[in-house]
């Protein structure tokens, strides 16, 4: 009877690990209730998407950004991200946010595809990170994203943690006429300068350290912050001659810490062992 219900306090505590971050995967697609046009127009966004702690982006002119159906990594649709607003803070576009925020114990998951929509290099860049929960900054990782024409062309890196300020190359050169995907896994601690990230660029870890948001908090005598959303932002300013990028098939998801999923679900079973023992007695 025990192993059995040890088998059972496994299998609830997987299914448990599994389903407690309900991940959310955005495609852009009709059938996620996306239409073409403006993805974050001022007046609010689709689908959850917002300007963080307000509804709607900052200078969403027309042409900035928008759901397309002329580039699609799988379905019909991408979001192409042009150019834009480019604060730190509130005002650029963020995801819909998960019902969990990631925190020391969490490990926060997210993945996207990315294609430049200049095949000759324009000068575009961009900026991913996890969204505050207030939606009024940027922490966790940080993904940098720019097309030059020369150099190290299509090109992906990341800043390590405020000490250094380390440049950390992620992928250097990428084709800009295919798809790609950048990934990452964040583990947290109790202390952000514990904090462990791992990037990874089409399929293959690419780097692993740490980032400098919550670190840099720290050293400056503030709070941590954690968030649950993903923020982009430009961070080659609002340039007609940028074209910027194509994004699709994103997922996120914040994952409590296994060990103690497993020790809540065995005290669980424990009880329950207990119970019966004393109903038999």
């Amino acid at each position: 009877m025990r192993q059995l219900l040890c088998l059972f306090v496994l299998l609830l505590a997987s299914t448990f690990i599994t389903s407690a971050g309900l991940a959310l995967s955005v495609g852009f697609e009709a059938a996620e209730g996306y239409a073409l046009g403006a993805l974050c127009p001022a007046s609010g966004g689709q689908q959850g998407w917002s300007g963080g702690a307000q509804p709607g982006c900052t200078n969403n002119d027309p042409g900035d950004e928008e759901i397309v159906n002329t580039e699609a990594y799988e379905g019909s649709n991408s979001w192409h991200y042009a150019r834009g607003y480019g604060s730190p803070g509130q005002g650029t576009p963020f995801s819909p946010p998960l019902a969990s925020v990631a925190g020391p114990g969490t490990t926060f998951e997210f993945s996207i595809r990315f294609k430049a929509a200049s095949s000759t290099g324009d000068g575009s860049e961009q900026n991913i990170y996890i969204g505050t929960e207030a939606g009024d900054d940027r922490t966790g990782f940080n993904i940098y994203l720019t097309n030059d024409s020369a150099g190290d062309g299509l090109h992906l890196f990341t800043y390590d943690d405020p000490v250094s300020f380390a440049k950390e190359s992620l992928a250097v050169n990428l084709d800009r006429n295919a798809w790609h995907e950048v990934s990452v896994v964040a583990v947290f601690d109790a202390n952000p300068d514990n904090d462990v990230y791992q990037y990874s660029v089409n399929g293959s870890l690419a780097y692993t350290g740490n980032s400098w948001p919550n670190p840099w908090r720290v050293d400056n005598g503030h709070t941590p912050v954690y968030g649950n959303s993903i923020k982009f932002a430009d961070g080659g300013g609002d340039t007609p001659a940028h074209n910027g990028f194509y994004y699709d098939a994103m997922s996120y998801d914040v994952i409590p810490e296994p060990h103690t999923a497993l020790l809540l679900l065995a005290g669980l079973g424990g009880s329950a062992v207990l119970r019966r023992r004393s109903r038999l007695s």
